[in-house]
């Protein structure tokens, strides 16, 4: 599938994080993309003439929360919630802007709308 106004990592890409390490942010984008379509309901719209689709779950505009989770960047002439989404998830340091790519190989993906979080950050008991 070819999500409309977003450009995700191909799965073999690999990104390099700021202390300088490799990691394979493109596997990971697909993992945490697939996990949240896991068993919801997805509804696509046929998109512009390159053959790019609009897709929702449960009402979420999926390119938004992709880009939110910092899993893809905002495509060139997309609208300005797209590329604001995208800047905002490099500030927050999500997905594959995260400054440290240790954090990135423990990610695992939570409820929809939702962040994806560090194992770190799961609360104890």
């Amino acid at each position: 599938m070819r999500l409309a106004n977003i450009v995700p990592p191909q799965p073999e890409q690999r990104c390099t994080d700021q202390v300088g390490n490799a990691w394979p942010c493109g596997r990971r984008a697909r993992a945490a993309f697939e996990a949240y379509l896991r068993n919801r309901p997805l509804v696509c719209h046929e998109g512009a003439a390159n053959g790019r689709m609009r897709c929702e779950v449960n009402g979420t505009d999926v390119a938004i929360w992709v880009l939110t989770q910092g899993w893809a960047i905002a495509a060139e002439g997309a609208p300005p919630v797209f590329r604001q989404t995208e800047s905002d998830a490099r500030r927050r340091g999500v997905g594959q802007f995260m400054p440290d790519s240790r954090v990135a190989e423990q990610a695992v993906p939570t409820a929809p709308n939702q962040p994806v979080r560090s194992t770190a950050e799961r609360p104890r008991g």
